[in-house]
């Protein structure tokens, strides 16, 4: 049974990941057909969609081994991600025994001229990382044998499975400094494990890292435990970041959803107690200092303040008069 087909859609939504690249007219030409021993066999295929293109073709060997070689291009980031640009993309390679055996699977994709739009995260990665990949595909769930980020300054491994939709991938990587968010930094080579779940529409990375030092201002971090969750909060932000640790002060804590994407790292239910400094609410920062807050504090004794109490509120925000200019608002009782 010999398939041609030519599919194009009308209206389709762009939200998400698979809706930034496919667009709302994706097209797919495809010919295939079914062999008489039930095999299935991709003759052809060119899917375009406005952020991705997949081309190639298939055959069947002399001794009844199926192949497939194409390749796989993400042509617009700044489809799926707000900030970024440039492209990815590789070659795609994949091959059968026989009928009904497994298939392995294998990817090389490259990046070009490629950004995310998250200033720390384009440092790790530059302007061309390069993905590995290498595993199988049995009864629809593809296997993970070896995945493999490599960027300018980091790397990150992942193994496990995808089934159907759904992602099941535990996660390895280490990355060189320094790092810096703020008035935060981070001294040296950091490294972690964690986890891929979710599915490829939503999908959620929680990362664990530790390190051994950590320099915020007067405040020195020791032994610290961070854990990173990626993933769509209820307020819209992109994930949930956890800090606990030792310092020149005592026992330090951290917390709080952020928002990725921009020119500042914003911050909402944040909630500090560290060096003297118990703080609650909302923060955007820059590179240099606070550029909004919205912050319910109590500071004691500790890394900035020598002696005596303050507390009160602050805000930070831009005038509204287009220029840029700052003001600030704090009530506070000593």
């Amino acid at each position: 049974i010999d398939v041609t087909t030519d599919v194009r859609a009308v209206g389709g939504s762009s939200a998400g990941i698979i809706g930034g690249l496919l667009g709302s007219a994706p097209r797919i030409q495809m010919e295939g057909a079914r062999m008489a021993d039930g095999a299935m066999l991709l003759k052809k295929i060119d899917a375009r969609g406005q952020g991705l293109t997949l081309t190639g073709s298939g055959g069947r060997s002399l001794n009844g081994g199926l192949n497939f070689s194409g390749r796989a291009d993400l042509t617009d980031l700044s489809r799926i991600q707000p900030g970024a640009r440039g492209a990815f993309g590789g070659p795609i390679r994949a091959a059968s025994a026989k009928t009904g055996a497994p298939w392995t699977l294998s990817f090389d994709g490259r990046g070009s001229r490629m950004a995310v739009g998250m200033e720390e995260l384009d440092r790790l990665l530059g302007a061309a990382p390069r993905l590995q990949l290498a595993g199988s595909l049995n009864n629809g769930v593809v296997s993970i044998d070896r995945g493999e980020l490599t960027g300018a300054a980091g790397r990150a491994g992942a193994k496990g499975l995808i089934e159907g939709a759904k992602l099941r991938l535990a996660l390895d990587w280490n990355a060189h400094g320094p790092f810096g968010v703020g008035p935060v930094a981070i001294d040296g080579a950091m490294s972690g494990d964690g986890a891929l779940t979710g599915t490829l529409a939503q999908p959620r990375a929680d990362l664990r890292a530790a390190f051994d030092k950590v320099a915020a201002g007067g405040l020195i971090l020791t032994n610290a435990d961070l854990i990173l969750s990626f993933r769509k909060g209820a307020d819209a932000s992109d994930g949930r970041v956890v800090l606990n640790s030792g310092s020149n002060y005592g026992p330090a804590h951290a917390s709080g959803n952020f928002f990725l994407g921009g020119p500042r790292l914003r911050l909402s239910d944040v909630d500090v107690n560290a060096g003297g400094v118990a703080a609650q609410g909302d923060v955007a920062l820059s590179n240099d200092f606070p550029s909004s807050a919205d912050l319910t504090f109590a500071v004691g004794p500790g890394a900035f303040l020598t002696e005596g109490r303050l507390s009160g509120a602050m805000k930070i925000a831009e005038r509204g008069d287009g220029a840029g200019n700052m003001y600030l608002e704090v009530a506070a009782g000593v």
